[in-house]
């Protein structure tokens, strides 16, 4: 299933057709049809799930992902800083976290992943 698919299940349960989420979120009319080929922003798929009041996980997979081993202290920081940051910052940090991690050899990208 594509993002679209995945909207338009949560969006049964709501009183909401896509139109008038697209108009909730602020996005043009019918914009949102287009996700199947265009990937949205994280920023715009934020704001789908708050509106549904879902998690990124469900509209990107579907349904929640199962969550990880327990977090140590320092991902812990991590994140909740991260969270604090505006959405354009949230994208510098992913954007070069990407650059550092094709700069790691294939054999380091196995034991991290």
């Amino acid at each position: 299933m594509d993002i679209v698919q995945n909207i338009n299940n949560y969006i049964e349960n709501t009183p909401y057709t896509l139109t008038e989420l697209e108009r909730i979120c602020g996005f043009p009319k019918s914009s949102m049809r287009k996700w199947s080929e265009n990937i949205p922003s994280i920023s715009k798929v934020a704001k789908v799930a708050e509106a549904l009041n879902v998690s990124l996980d469900c509209l990107y997979y579907g349904k929640e992902k199962s969550s990880p081993a327990e977090l140590s202290e320092e991902e812990q920081e991590c994140i909740e800083k991260f969270n604090r940051l505006t959405d354009i910052d949230k994208g510098r940090i992913i954007e070069r976290m990407d650059v550092m991690f094709s700069e790691y050899p294939p054999e380091a990208k196995e034991s991290v992943s």
